[in-house]
């Protein structure tokens, strides 16, 4: 799906607190290095991840 992504695209994870999440983050910031992510304040975690423009 990323590589699918416009620039400036965004994918939402929810529950991102999780470890099955944190473990599809932590992959997925080896993968795509380049991307931004951004986990605002959420209850159960939220993280967003957006191609760079």
């Amino acid at each position: 799906m990323a590589e699918r992504l416009n620039p400036g695209g965004s994918i939402l994870f929810d529950d991102a607190k999780r470890e099955g999440e944190q473990s599809i983050k932590r992959f997925l910031m080896k993968k795509y290095p380049g991307f931004n992510y951004v986990e605002p304040p959420a209850i159960r975690g939220l993280l967003i991840m957006s191609k760079p423009d």
